[in-house]
């Protein structure tokens, strides 16, 4: 696993995703651009042997630590979210 800092350039749909792909380090657990993971999700194998230790093979392994978009209704204005970073 490892952590990446990357900004949104387009807003695209799946944009990360498929950058992250395309450069040899696929999300975990992405059902659409992770090779290893359609490849469990293929093999009808129980959730216990999902790939890369996942709690839960359901939920992909991304996770913002900041976002920061401007105010729908007061443009002058940005809102400002963040999470801690995790650690396991």
């Amino acid at each position: 696993l490892a952590l990446y800092e990357a900004e949104l350039l387009t807003g695209r749909t799946h944009q990360l995703r498929v950058q992250f792909s395309d450069s040899g380090a696929p999300i975990v657990a992405d059902p659409y651009y992770n090779p290893l993971f359609i490849e469990f999700l293929r093999s009808n194998a129980p959730a216990s042997e999902a790939p890369f230790g996942l709690a839960s093979p359901l939920e992909m392994g991304l996770q913002a630590h900041s976002m920061q978009f401007r105010h729908p209704h007061e443009k002058s204005k940005s809102i400002t979210l963040r999470l801690p970073i995790p650690t396991t």
